[in-house]
């Protein structure tokens, strides 16, 4: 059975559609600075969070809830997304060299190389 999430007004309804693509593309991250770029206010983000669409999961970083995958991977994307708060996905790739980078056993976890026995994530800023 799948839960109906409360109606948004028309307005919020729209914004929120609109962020599809970019969570479709972020594992179901969004973030205060994304959500900014779709001229989002703090009283349509709080809606969204007392309405059950999003999650906080870190500083700046909301989730649409019900979307989680394995603990490294989901750390590394985590903290993939939190790095860039401002940027869109496609952005992001789009440049010529990438702005942080998982590495350390971090990237070796997620490969299936390593246990992991140390903190996590380990990104480096390029």
């Amino acid at each position: 059975m799948t839960a109906h999430l409360p109606r948004l007004n028309p307005q919020l309804t729209l914004l929120w559609i609109d962020t599809a693509d970019v969570r479709a593309q972020q594992w179901g991250f969004l973030t205060t600075g994304q959500c900014a770029r779709f001229e989002m206010t703090a009283t349509d983000l709080k809606r969204l969070r007392q309405n059950k669409y999003l999650v906080p999961v870190a500083h700046r970083v909301m989730r649409e809830p019900g979307r989680v995958g394995g603990r490294v991977l989901e750390s590394a994307r985590l903290a993939w997304v939190a790095a860039g708060t401002f940027l869109f996905p496609g952005e992001r790739l789009a440049a010529t060299w990438p702005d942080h980078v998982v590495t350390g056993t971090t990237a070796l976890a997620i490969h299936g190389l390593a246990d992991v026995t140390g903190p996590l994530p380990q990104l480096a800023v390029i």
